[in-house]
């Protein structure tokens, strides 16, 4: 089973994939490991990726999610995936990949990106401006400030849907 966890920043997409990893056994990988050079020095000057930045990313993403879900029977991977067109792209090369949107109230998204030291709260402002509601099949999963445990009875009734044995 391949989940792909996405969502806006502070969402808390990490925080969903340890999860899955700590309580149902998936390998967790967090996406944004390969973010590229280009990438990395745009975060630093506090500029926005354009898309042939992300098409070298998600190129590069997809190669290492192919390359890991040869070993890994439970794979969880976590990345924002801001646009449709790259969610589909992965789908093209993984069609048996199920998306879980994480989703969390404004206030305590920002809350929590405010105890982050390694975003700058005006570029992810102009972030989320981008991500593009998604029209794939996806599941949808509240991660509210009280949620730990409806967010794992959540979790769970998506994998006994799929028919995932954890």
């Amino acid at each position: 089973m391949l989940l792909i966890v996405f969502g806006l920043p502070g969402a808390g997409k990490t925080y969903v994939g340890k999860l899955l990893k700590d309580k149902f056994g998936f390998y967790f990988y967090d996406g944004d490991r390969d973010l590229t050079d280009e990438m990395q020095q745009a975060l630093k000057e506090k500029k926005l990726f354009n898309d042939s930045m992300r098409d070298v990313f998600f190129q590069n993403l997809i190669s290492k999610v192919l390359q890991l879900h040869k070993t890994k029977k439970h794979l969880v991977v976590a990345q924002t995936f801001i646009k449709e067109k790259y969610r589909n792209q992965l789908l093209k090369a993984l069609p048996h990949a199920r998306f879980i949107l994480v989703q969390t109230k404004r206030a305590l998204r920002e809350k929590r990106l405010l105890q982050r030291n390694d975003l700058d709260q005006d570029y992810v402002k102009s972030m989320i401006k981008l991500f593009e509601k998604p029209t794939i099949e996806h599941f949808k999963v509240a991660n509210g400030a009280d949620g730990k445990i409806q967010l794992l009875k959540k979790l769970e009734k998506i994998l006994r849907n799929q028919k995932i044995n954890y």
